[in-house]
């Protein structure tokens, strides 16, 4: 397989080779026939004409694009109205607060690039800080993300398509986790998009700021977060092989020197990041089938594999079917010439987003591998698929609505069948988004839901009494919330300037022993399985509070 080097014009534009006289008119190039001297002079109202008739459907496109862009940004604000920060919001929030030169300082020992926390410092710096403005961001970026993904469609299938698949791309349960997530999973994503759609347009077009565009948005995804490579490999070995095959020449190859070449400065910072970063074991597991399995429920119903039953699961295989059928499906013999145009056109379409959705998994399995024979941990967790999840109900999109173009002379039986499987992934695709609502800022990884904000609520924040977290985990999770509060956190050693914990490196916050304390109440915050949080006899157990899978206990002295 190779990326197409052959795609159709979307529906509806026409391209003249004309050129501009001195005087200002439009001519034609001349006629093979006609004599070199020979002009067809369009005139003014010609050229209004076609104004005019274009006028319309850009109304309607950019109308299109802002009602895609608003409504997913907002579905994605209304499912986060509830969430909670968990640990690597609170990590974003925490060292976003930071001056540039630390920020910069914190990021380059941990796991992922700068540029996201740059954004997120900015941005708060500018409107607020408060919870509902910085998830606003990633909100922004997730309907940024689904109106460029309606362009996709239409560069590499048509403009009818393009609208018909729009309804589905707002109504995406794993885009929209991550549009209320203070995480830069929705800027990855409106990136990796962003910068197919402009990949697309240059094999097209053959123009270079095409390729340019593509250069920078490469940099850029390298820039926000690592993992984005296993889209710019994909895509890398898709070009080479139709190079290979001499359908395309190898001018491509330059954008990727420029691309390399803008982000050199950072290069020997992401590969100390790369290869010193601490990956959670008990958070990866690597690309198995499991994670695979994984990978599609969370995709269709926003739930992890193990948290469904035989009826979600045949749901989730309902959906992955779907571009299966509509590739090796055989269309009526009443489709005329130019619909069957249409349709390989739009086959071609689902290839290439079928190949965008899939290689970056196989891709990510080849690094597990190599990692599992170098002994080192595995990579591969099912939020790094959220920047790819785009290009999977785009592909459902794709295949189901393109058997309902009114264009196409289908026969009834057809037509009814497609337009009950719209329904059904419009039904699926809400069952999800209420697992979304119902399940709150759920992290997946570690199968819990986190309760920052409900703890907060039962807390009195006072200078007689010592809020304490249980570990460094907890602290961080939590800081957002006990801001201007006496929060502590319990550390018997010094935190390392490395990995996640990295900005409590020498934190005045940290004490060693709780016989530190010397208020008259402490409120403990630690999980369930904790027997006995504070271990000091000078105190006594009052209260104590269960939320999910964390725990209040309240102390007072004796």
């Amino acid at each position: 397989m190779s990326w197409p080097t052959d795609i159709s014009m979307p529906a509806g534009e026409v391209r003249e080779e004309t050129t501009m006289e001195n005087d200002g008119s439009i001519a034609k190039r001349p006629d093979a026939q006609g004599s070199p001297n020979t002009r067809t002079v369009l005139v003014g109202t010609a050229c209004e004409r076609r104004v005019a008739r274009a006028a319309p459907h850009r109304l309607y496109e950019s109308a299109l694009l802002i009602a895609v862009g608003v409504s997913s940004c907002a579905l994605s604000m209304f499912l986060g109205r509830r969430a909670s920060v968990w640990f690597d919001e609170g990590y974003s929030i925490m060292i976003s607060r930071r001056p540039v030169g630390e920020l910069i300082r914190l990021t380059s020992v941990d796991a992922h690039p700068p540029l996201y926390y740059l954004v997120l410092k900015l941005w708060g710096s500018c409107f607020s800080w408060q919870e509902w403005s910085l998830r606003l961001l990633s909100a922004i970026f997730a309907g940024l993300a689904a109106a460029v993904t309606v362009l996709l469609i239409k560069e590499l299938a048509s403009p009818s398509v393009a609208a018909l698949s729009a309804p589905l791309l707002v109504i995406a349960p794993y885009h929209l986790r991550f549009g209320y997530e203070i995480r830069m999973y929705s800027l990855a994503s409106l990136i990796v998009v962003a910068a197919t759609l402009m990949l697309a347009r240059a094999v097209r077009m053959r123009r270079k700021r095409f390729w340019i565009a593509y250069a920078a948005l490469v940099a850029l995804g390298m820039s926000t977060l690592f993992v984005t490579a296993t889209v710019w490999i994909t895509q890398f070995l898709l070009l080479t092989v139709a190079s290979v095959r001499r359908r395309m020449p190898w001018g491509w190859l330059e954008a990727y020197a420029l691309a390399l070449g803008l982000y050199v400065p950072y290069l020997p910072f992401a590969l100390h990041q790369v290869l010193s970063a601490t990956i959670n074991p008990l958070l990866s597991h690597g690309m198995t089938l499991a994670a695979l399995g994984d990978t599609l429920s969370l995709f269709v119903l926003a739930r992890s594999g193990d948290g469904i039953g035989p009826v979600q699961t045949l749901l989730c295989l309902f959906v992955a079917a779907i571009p299966f059928w509509y590739m090796f499906h055989v269309g009526g013999s009443r489709a005329t010439a130019s619909s069957q145009t249409a349709q390989a056109r739009d086959r071609r379409a689902c290839a290439v987003l079928a190949a965008m959705a899939v290689m970056p998994l196989g891709v990510f399995a080849a690094i597990d591998a190599l990692r599992q024979l170098a002994g080192v941990p595995l990579m591969y967790i099912p939020r790094y698929a959220s920047f790819v999840s785009m290009f999977f109900y785009a592909l459902v999109a794709v295949a189901l609505t393109d058997r309902i173009q009114p264009s196409l002379l289908l026969s009834a039986r057809s037509r009814v069948i497609a337009a009950c499987a719209v329904v059904c992934v419009v039904a699926i695709s809400l069952i999800g988004i209420a697992n979304l609502d119902a399940d709150g800022n759920r992290n997946f990884g570690e199968r819990r839901t986190p309760m920052a904000e409900t703890e907060r609520a039962h807390i009195v924040c006072s200078p007689d009494n010592t809020i304490l977290a249980v570990d460094a985990f907890m602290y961080i999770e939590t800081a957002y919330y006990f801001d201007g509060c006496a929060l502590r956190f319990l550390a018997t050693h010094e935190i390392a300037l490395s990995g996640g914990y990295a900005p409590l490196h020498g934190s005045p916050a940290r004490i060693s022993d709780a016989r530190e304390l010397r208020t008259p109440t402490v409120t403990v915050l630690t999980w369930v399985s904790d027997r006995k949080p504070l271990d000091d006899p000078r105190y006594r157990l009052v209260h104590e509070r269960v939320f999910s899978r964390q725990k209040v206990s309240t102390y007072a002295l004796r």
